[in-house]
């Protein structure tokens, strides 16, 4: 699953038009939800949004997109997220780390060439159903 920090857009195809896309495993006939991650622009911004929440939430999220030649056929975007936080539970945890790097060339008029990349690293306790209904039975 994305980080909410790459998407740019949320796009919901609905009934049997979802079929287009995809193949018949991924989706059903009753449509599709299609996730469009943050694209290179080729003009320089920065955003860096830094949140705080309930059971010591803290969140730091980054966007940083920039050409990367004076001509701007070379661009280069970033986007990431540092999360963390307790939960509900006594000795809960949620940390997490998301960084997720693109590259697009502009080569000429007809032809774009993206490279894409999403890395996250995810801590979190979880409960293993399977080894609680085990213990119970024996």
């Amino acid at each position: 699953m994305a980080d909410l920090a790459n998407i740019e857009a949320i796009e919901v195809i609905k009934g049997p038009a979802g079929t287009l896309f995809g193949s018949s495993t991924e989706i059903s006939y009753g449509g599709m939800i299609n996730l469009v991650t943050k694209k290179p622009k080729p003009y320089k911004i920065g955003d860096v949004s830094l949140s705080y929440g309930a059971y010591d939430l803290s969140r730091l999220t980054l966007d940083f997109n920039s050409p990367v030649n004076d001509s701007k056929t070379v661009l280069f975007r970033v986007n990431g997220a540092f999360q963390r936080g307790k939960t509900f539970q006594d000795f809960g945890l949620d940390n997490t780390t998301f960084i997720a790097p693109a590259l697009r060339f502009l080569v000429n008029d007809r032809l774009t060439l993206n490279i894409e990349a999403e890395l996250s690293q995810n801590e979190r306790n979880m409960i293993a159903v399977g080894y609680l209904l085990k213990d119970s039975i024996a």
